[in-house]
């Protein structure tokens, strides 16, 4: 459990920050605040794109939004994104850019899709990708959602990275993970997170099996045992203290299931 000084830790992935850019990015189209509720921006878009299938991302992102501002108002929470999604996250913002402008000059989908149409950017990368995350974060933090870069806030001198490798290596001893999410994974160990929010099924299911399963016992102590005694330096004094070594619970927003 959480001390009452002890602030909730957050981590959130590159799938559910997405979803939470393209609501960042409606409520801007449609010239509503940050925060406006879901109703009111799918009125502003109309009927022709919910047909689409879009506005589904622009719902879980709403729904993520309300559930970072319900967690503020009841205590002191850290909220973390790892530069590892972010560079994933720009990366898509650049692929829906390289759609947009295909689309716009009349490629049909299953030519554009190739390689070659998209290994050379010719747009403003600052001002249509660089510039616009970076409005997106500043916006975030003015309405009290601060996002947290770990790798960057650790002091950039490759220890946490280092550190989180360990772990990764130790949870590949008895689990099979993507390389991202086993990264995303321990990373939230590193931290001691208490909330790791996904919108991957898979991954999420892995994380609280791992969490709370009894079947998966016998792997969560083996690991255990391995972070207290091949990171003693870190892990040995929570352990000393608490008796357990915190795992991280996989969360969706409300409303997501």
């Amino acid at each position: 459990m959480r001390g009452n000084d002890r602030p909730l830790v957050i981590l959130i992935d590159t799938n559910a920050m997405i979803t939470l850019y393209l609501y960042w990015e409606s409520c801007k189209a449609t010239g509503l605040e940050i925060g406006s509720d879901q109703n009111n921006i799918k009125d502003k878009l109309g009927k022709e794109y919910i047909e689409t299938g879009h506005y589904d991302p622009i719902k879980k992102g709403y729904d993520l939004f309300k559930y970072i501002k319900e967690r503020n108002q009841e205590g002191i929470v850290m909220l973390y994104f790892s530069v590892l999604s972010e560079v994933e996250l720009l990366h898509v913002s650049v692929e829906r850019k390289f759609d947009q402008l295909l689309t716009q000059k009349g490629i049909p989908y299953r030519i554009r899709i190739r390689k070659p149409f998209r290994t050379q950017v010719h747009f403003d990368y600052e001002k249509e990708i660089a510039l616009k995350w970076s409005s997106f974060l500043e916006e975030m933090k003015k309405i009290n959602v601060e996002f947290h870069f770990p790798e960057r806030d650790g002091g950039g001198n490759g220890a946490l990275i280092e550190e989180v490798v360990d772990i990764c290596k130790i949870l590949s001893k008895y689990i099979v993970l993507d390389p991202v999410d086993l990264y995303l994974h321990s990373l939230a160990i590193y931290l001691m997170a208490d909330e790791i929010i996904t919108h991957d099924n898979e991954f999420r299911d892995i994380i609280n099996k791992l969490r709370t399963d009894k079947d998966w016992k016998t792997i969560k102590d083996k690991i255990t045992a391995d972070l207290v005694n091949l990171l003693r330096g870190y892990f040995k004094e929570e352990f000393d203290k608490e008796g357990i070594i915190r795992f991280p619970e996989g969360k969706f927003p409300k409303g997501q299931r």
